[in-house]
């Protein structure tokens, strides 16, 4: 589950990644921060900061960190 927030932090939308961990989302231009929810209560993604722009397709990947060393 991923929460995008708007540029007050304001809760704009909580989505699902598909089975292929991808997922769309239509949003107006603005910046956006993306808040990841851990997986398995143990992999955990840093937030991150989004700039949409009217007309373009913007991609980001998350990117998950195990803590195991």
């Amino acid at each position: 589950m991923i929460t995008i927030l708007d540029s007050q932090r304001g809760e704009v939308v909580h989505i699902q990644a598909d089975e292929e961990g991808r997922f769309k989302v239509p949003l107006i231009t603005g910046i956006y921060t993306l808040v990841p929810e851990p997986l398995g209560g143990l992999i955990r993604s840093p937030e991150y900061i989004v700039q949409v722009e009217e007309g373009r397709k913007t991609e980001v990947i998350l990117m998950y960190d195990s803590g195991i060393r």
